[in-house]
């Protein structure tokens, strides 16, 4: 089975190496996020800001804003696993299903 792309076909299996690509950088941005939530190292500064270090007008003004949500706590806990755990879980269990489709494609054909 091949897929067509602006008048290329690509066969299935470069396919499945795109979604395996995909779900190997899902895993990663996974382990960084918990990681900071788990706090192995440091997040993004984006991600909070440091009420404490600022005047107090300033501090007025980012808590009448909307609220910055902080990477280093988890949204959510489900099984013991953040949010960012289950997604590690999910990549790993789709890495292995994509090796196993690519292996399996390469018997067939």
């Amino acid at each position: 089975m091949a897929m067509a792309l602006g008048g290329v076909v690509y066969p299935a299996r470069f396919w499945l190496y795109i979604c395996g690509l995909l779900a190997v950088v899902g895993a990663g941005l996974g382990i960084f996020h918990a990681g900071v939530e788990w706090q192995w190292w440091n997040g993004l500064e984006s991600c909070a800001t440091n009420v404490l270090s600022m005047d107090s007008d300033l501090a007025m003004n980012q808590l009448f804003q909307k609220a910055k949500v902080s990477c280093g706590k988890p949204a959510l806990i489900f099984l013991g696993l953040s949010l960012a755990g289950w997604n590690i879980v999910a990549n790993i269990v789709f890495i292995v299903f994509i090796l196993y489709l690519t292996n399996n494609t390469r018997q067939n054909h």
